[in-house]
């Protein structure tokens, strides 16, 4: 089983990665080009809570935590992503008032959540409180996207989700959304 989706997870990579470059054209990056981004999001794949996103040119990769412990209740909340985006255009238009960068996104999300009462997988009390999310979509970079500055991202993402981490059992595939609010440097 654990062979089966570390393939399914390869699988997941945009093919740019593993090409020779000379096959499709980026975006032209602008020589003030940002190096990295700190800022928040909210959602699958590239998750819930704090973030870093480390750019290579015209693409990035983004790392996301977030966790919480509550002794009294007994709960244990944690949420761990790492995600890969690679911009397929940059639009900088004269009409509109902030560019857009389309992007491929793809990621691995790892979820513990003790607190089954919202839990979009099972809300039974019995279910494993862990989930393994992969998923794979397209999204958008409003505002800065490969410059210094505030970016705003809105993914759509259809994500595989499967409950417990020793044993993985399949729960749900469906497109889900993210969104997050970087700043450049």
């Amino acid at each position: 089983m654990k062979k089966t989706i570390l393939t399914l997870a390869l699988s997941l990579v945009p093919p740019s990665i593993w090409a020779d470059a000379t096959e499709t054209a980026p975006p032209a990056v602008p020589s003030s080009a940002p190096l990295a981004a700190v800022g928040l999001s909210l959602g699958w794949i590239e998750a819930n809570g704090f973030s870093y996103r480390r750019y290579f040119g015209a693409q990035y990769f983004q790392g996301t935590f977030a966790a919480a412990i509550d002794k009294d209740n007994n709960n244990e909340y944690a949420d761990l992503s790492f995600s890969y985006a690679r911009y397929l255009n940059i639009f900088e238009m004269q009409d509109l008032f902030l560019p857009i960068g389309l992007k491929v996104v793809t990621g691995a999300e790892i979820e513990r959540n003790t607190d089954r009462s919202a839990a979009w997988i099972n809300s039974s009390e019995d279910a494993s409180p862990d989930a393994l999310h992969l998923g794979l979509g397209i999204g958008g970079d409003f505002g800065n996207p490969l410059r210094s500055g505030f970016v705003v991202s809105v993914n759509a993402v259809y994500t595989a989700t499967f409950r417990g981490l020793k044993r993985l059992e399949f729960v749900r595939l469906g497109l889900l959304p993210s969104v997050s609010v970087h700043y450049n440097y």
